[in-house]
């Protein structure tokens, strides 16, 4: 009996090949939906954001204590985002 190796392994691959288009058709059936949310800061006017930052609290009072000043850059950053890259949602 002679067993022909080469012919063997295309089966296989094709078995294989075959496997997963199944399961990829089987896993698109039962797609789960994924929601997105971000905002596009690369359309940001770098002269309108250094305005905007400098008239919020932690450029006209900046706060004494490291955490507060941690706190308020990350609340006025936030805030000044929101006006100039508003959040936006994809998907869903």
């Amino acid at each position: 009996m002679s067993y022909n190796l080469h012919t063997h392994c295309l089966s296989l691959q094709n078995s294989l090949i075959a496997w997963h288009i199944i399961t990829v058709y089987l896993h698109l059936r039962n797609t789960v939906t994924c929601h997105v949310s971000y905002q596009n800061i690369k359309a940001i006017d770098p002269a309108e954001f250094a305005k905007l930052i400098c008239s919020k609290k932690i450029c006209t009072c900046a706060p004494v204590t490291t955490d507060a000043f941690a706190n308020e850059l990350d609340a006025s950053v936030t805030r000044v985002l929101g006006v100039l890259a508003p959040l936006r949602s994809q998907g869903g």
